[in-house]
């Protein structure tokens, strides 16, 4: 949680470490720290107010996330968006969500499908707002996060997610890049037909593979603007 001065909050019952790796991953993510700045983690802890063990903690695991580059000499620095992994992030989800659509539909509980209605109705009250905070894209995962649990796959979802680091990296970065609006809504829309799919068994406007395919590779119509216009940001 970012409180009023902008600065993170350590959460109820979470260790230094969580804490630390939340709050870097979460600036990396976002490009609030961006590809090749380094990572000084006594800055860090004195700006968490925390000791250098749980942040030297956080940057191991961030590492093994591919979030992280260690260099020689120890010198650490965020790493540069994978156009690789970003296409296997792509391969995952047009493989896997469209299967989970499938599994899903007629079987969600009342209460995944009571879940599933309030995030609906969230990112259409975000939309109404004009997405002030950016907050689309976080509603955005945890309605697909909730397809994982309604098929029965909740145990997967938290491994698949570390998968797509660098395909979300992108998805903000595109976000950065323009006016979402149309492309939000375009999605909303998708949601709630993938809802009444599962939800009711309603029928879909295409088939669950092509809806899938549709709905994660929208952003890729700015892919070559992206990589010319932030070059330093990718490994080509």
């Amino acid at each position: 949680m970012v409180g009023e001065n902008g600065r993170y909050r350590i959460r109820e019952n979470e260790s230094y470490g969580s804490f630390a790796y939340r709050v870097l991953r979460d600036r990396i993510m976002k490009l609030d720290l961006l590809p090749s700045t380094p990572i000084v983690e006594a800055d860090i802890a004195e700006e968490l107010e925390i000791s250098r063990t749980p942040v030297h903690e956080a940057v191991m695991r961030l590492r093994d996330e591919t979030l992280i580059d260690i260099l020689p000499r120890k010198e650490s620095r965020v790493s540069k968006i994978d156009l690789a992994r970003v296409n296997d992030g792509l391969f995952i989800r047009t493989c896997i969500e469209p299967e989970l659509i499938l599994i899903s539909m007629g079987n969600l509980s009342t209460s995944l499908m009571h879940r599933m209605l309030l995030n609906i109705n969230e990112q259409q009250r975000v939309l109404a707002a004009g997405n002030p905070l950016n907050e689309f894209n976080e509603i955005d995962d945890d309605f697909h996060m909730l397809l994982y649990y309604a098929a029965n796959r909740g145990n997967a979802y938290a491994q698949i997610r570390k998968m797509l680091t660098h395909f979300d990296r992108v998805r903000y970065l595109a976000r950065r890049e323009g006016a979402f609006e149309e492309i939000d809504r375009q999605s909303y829309e998708e949601h709630r037909q993938i809802f009444s799919a599962v939800a009711y068994r309603s029928q879909l406007p295409t088939d669950a593979h092509s809806l899938i395919r549709s709905h994660v590779t929208r952003f890729q119509n700015r892919m070559d603007v992206l990589v010319e216009r932030y070059s330093d940001y990718f490994y080509i």
